[in-house]
């Protein structure tokens, strides 16, 4: 797949409704379910309050999330749950699309505001304010230089075929961030009628892979053909950058991307 590089792309956010007032929400470590729960919350409290939100947290104990968009009964059919269980790792069905995630070493983020905007216009302008937050973890490295957008969107019905299309981060979709081609950032939207949800995955680390250890496969071949995918096609901010990328860094850097690339002041 094509990359297109930031510096050049079309993004324009100066139409985007940026509201009154703007909060950032740091809950940390939580559940799976509270997690899923306290993004629905903020959707109502959007609604209400005319307030946008920009939240981070974390998964704890770790968790796999599936779209609402995939069949609840055969998404879970797909992942071992008994293992799962034994692990102490969550599932939990997420109330935006998208497909598999085991929540490990990342800052999760979620975006909700009110616009009109489409969603894949809207998707293109979030993406490109955590772009420009991102680099500010080491504004001049060079290989933060090196993030983009992802150009095109994957050819699903060859994905189905091969068996790769219930994992998220074994692909990437159109305006996600890429680092060389390897997808970093992993997101989902959903409109609920005058609010959109956005959230996502920023990898901090490698864990997520070990998500092919949760999935109901028999066939050897398969899970070392998943393996091989998501390792070639995924990278994390600690190999990017060569150390150990902090979740505080990481949400520290992503205020200053909103704060400076909407105009606004996250308020706490």
């Amino acid at each position: 797949m094509k990359a297109v590089n930031v510096e050049s792309s079309d993004a324009n956010i100066t139409d985007t409704n940026l509201g009154t007032s703007w909060k950032f929400i740091d809950t940390g470590f939580q559940t799976g379910k509270y997690n899923m729960d306290f993004d629905l919350e903020l959707v109502e409290r959007c609604r209400k309050e005319d307030t946008f939100f920009f939240r981070v947290y974390r998964w704890k104990p770790y968790a796999i999330s599936f779209g609402y968009n995939q069949q609840k009964l055969a998404s879970k059919q797909k992942i071992n749950e008994e293992k799962c269980a034994l692990d102490g790792i969550d599932v939990v069905q997420r109330p935006t699309g998208g497909r598999a995630v085991l929540h490990s070493e990342e800052l999760t983020y979620s975006v909700i505001m009110k616009s009109d905007k489409s969603v894949h216009s809207l998707y293109k302008d979030i993406s490109y304010v955590l772009l420009n937050g991102l680099k500010n973890i080491e504004p001049d490295n060079p290989e933060l230089k090196k993030l983009s957008f992802e150009k095109d969107n994957p050819d699903l019905r060859n994905l189905v075929k091969t068996g790769m299309y219930n994992l998220c981060f074994n692909t990437s979709i159109k305006y996600e961030i890429n680092y060389n081609g390897r997808k970093l950032v992993g997101s989902a939207q959903r409109n609920f009628g005058d609010v959109v949800l956005q959230h996502g995955s920023i990898l901090l680390g490698e864990h997520h892979k070990n998500i092919v250890n949760y999935l109901k496969l028999d066939d050897e071949r398969t899970i070392e053909r998943l393996k091989h995918e998501i390792d070639k096609k995924t990278a994390c901010l600690n190999e990017i950058l060569g150390r150990e990328v902090t979740y505080k860094e990481t949400a520290d850097a992503l205020i200053k991307g909103f704060e400076t690339t909407y105009g606004i002041t996250l308020t706490k």
